[in-house]
């Protein structure tokens, strides 16, 4: 009998590609939503504005309907950090809730970024999340990567944003996402086969 090999309970999608590994977590999410799987946390929505350098961002929760403008307009050639801390305070309060009064399989965060680092964000969602045994997907900056370490030590898997490895460990510790992505790749070879 082959053994599993254990998997760290929080996957963590290096950001070299900030839309690959959005979009990552996005494929993942749909994929828990059709196997039924309840999802909480937050996912990040990017909106380009011809007027700004920056993009807005945006925190949409995946247990309601909120969204939550996470960046502030310093005006049109502002750098440097324009987070909203109250809002992405406001957001983590919500995951937190949903983490203690739900149910959820499965925590999905946008990323361990500034915020986590300096003690706040989303930080205590994470360790909600991991004493209570849900697994945790999120994306990771390299600057940030020391840090989610240093909070989260062996607890931490860090990835390349690749779908195939992500959904790898989402079977392991949610085995019931394999029925959906059995069904995903006989609908993919089905339509393939009908083309030649």
């Amino acid at each position: 009998m082959q053994k599993l090999v254990e998997r760290a309970p929080i996957y963590a999608i290096r950001r070299d590609d900030p839309e690959a590994a959005d979009r990552v977590i996005g494929e993942i999410v749909e994929l828990a939503h059709s196997a039924g799987i309840e999802v909480a946390g937050v996912t990040q929505k990017n909106i380009h504005r011809v007027d700004r350098i920056h993009n807005d961002m945006h925190l949409v929760s995946l247990c309601g309907s909120e969204e939550y403008k996470i960046s502030e307009d310093r005006g049109p050639m502002s750098s440097g950090c324009r987070l909203d801390r109250d809002l992405i305070a406001r957001a983590a309060m919500d995951v937190e809730r949903a983490l203690i009064s739900g149910r959820p399989q499965l925590l999905v965060l946008n990323k361990f970024g500034r915020a986590e680092e300096e003690g706040g964000g989303m930080r205590r969602a994470i360790a909600l999340a991991i004493e209570a045994d849900i697994p945790v997907l999120m994306s990771v900056g390299r600057l940030s990567i020391g840090s989610l370490l240093d909070f989260a030590g062996g607890l931490v898997e860090i990835a390349p944003a690749e779908a195939a490895q992500t959904r790898a460990w989402m079977v392991f510790h949610l085995p019931e996402i394999e029925s959906v992505l059995g069904s995903n790749l006989m609908s993919t070879l089905g339509g393939a086969a009908a083309r030649l």
